[in-house]
């Protein structure tokens, strides 16, 4: 009985198989009829109404149709504003920020630091017109490089603030 397994004849294994390979072949018909099963139930159940694999070219249909829907709309919006200009806003507009109305947020009942958030439905419509940036404005630089860099005339705060912020130190 020494030596490989592949040497030995069915006869010297006795009436019963080692145990080894009864577990392997019951773990091997497992498999096998699992792998078989998942693909032969995936064909023998009809596709229904219901069911993602129905009729692929009637949702491709559909989504085409959607989005060329959806395509007609913005278009019919960006066309709409195109038609209307707007005016520049006064001075004392210059600070505005949407949505932002803290005395109408009271009014409303927001306390506990709720009053100073934006609440659209509390303040109503703004005005219709462009606010204009401040007189030293500038566009920030666009990401990695603005990453660390702030326009002092973006920022409405004193010298003697900025230089003690020490958010420019680095």
């Amino acid at each position: 009985m020494k030596g490989s397994l592949g040497h030995l004849s069915f006869k010297s294994l006795g009436r019963y198989p080692p145990s080894n390979w009864l577990l392997l072949c019951i773990i091997a018909i497992l498999a096998f009829t699992a792998l078989l099963g998942s693909s032969r139930l995936s064909s023998l159940i009809p596709s229904t109404p219901g069911s993602p694999s129905f009729d692929v070219y009637g949702n491709y249909r559909r989504l085409r149709e959607q989005a060329v829907a959806e395509l007609t709309e913005i278009r019919s919006l960006s066309q709409g504003t195109h038609g209307q200009e707007f005016e520049l806003c006064s001075k004392e507009l210059e600070n505005y920020v949407p949505c932002y109305n803290v005395t109408a947020n009271q009014l409303a009942g927001f306390h506990d630091g709720e009053e100073f958030d934006r609440h659209c439905e509390v303040s109503g419509v703004g005005p219709h017109c462009l606010i204009r940036p401040p007189k030293d404005y500038k566009i920030p630089l666009r990401w990695p490089a603005g990453r660390d860099v702030i326009w002092s005339g973006n920022v409405k705060i004193t010298k003697d603030q900025f230089l003690s912020s020490g958010s420019m130190t680095k």
